[in-house]
């Protein structure tokens, strides 16, 4: 796994990018589609099925925070985890831009 996939950058002009950024790592995505799966749960439950430390799973969910992909709470001595749907629709209106112009390709050709 490359540190540059591990460590994303604050100073990106714009959401989508911090957004694309963090999701290039499949741990990141794992997680995202769990919590879209599954609902809100604590770290230690999200964590389970990765076989990465748990500084390593703090270090993901951070970048994902970041990102305004998840948010995380403290709920007794638990830390809860939650998508934030939001997060995630100027990378699906731009996928959905690009797709729907290459479908129109397609059926040019």
């Amino acid at each position: 796994m490359s540190l540059v996939n591990l460590q994303v950058q604050d100073d990106y002009p714009d959401t989508d990018s911090l957004t694309f950024s963090a999701l290039a790592d499949p741990v990141r995505r794992d997680i995202v589609a769990r919590l879209a799966a599954e609902g809100p749960m604590t770290v230690g439950k999200l964590s389970e099925p990765f076989q990465i430390s748990a500084p390593a799973i703090s270090r993901h969910l951070s970048i994902l925070e970041r990102a305004g992909m998840i948010r995380r709470s403290v709920d007794r001595q638990w830390r809860v985890c939650m998508l934030v749907a939001n997060g995630l629709e100027g990378p699906r209106d731009w996928l959905e831009t690009v797709l729907s112009k290459a479908a129109l390709q397609d059926e040019d050709a």
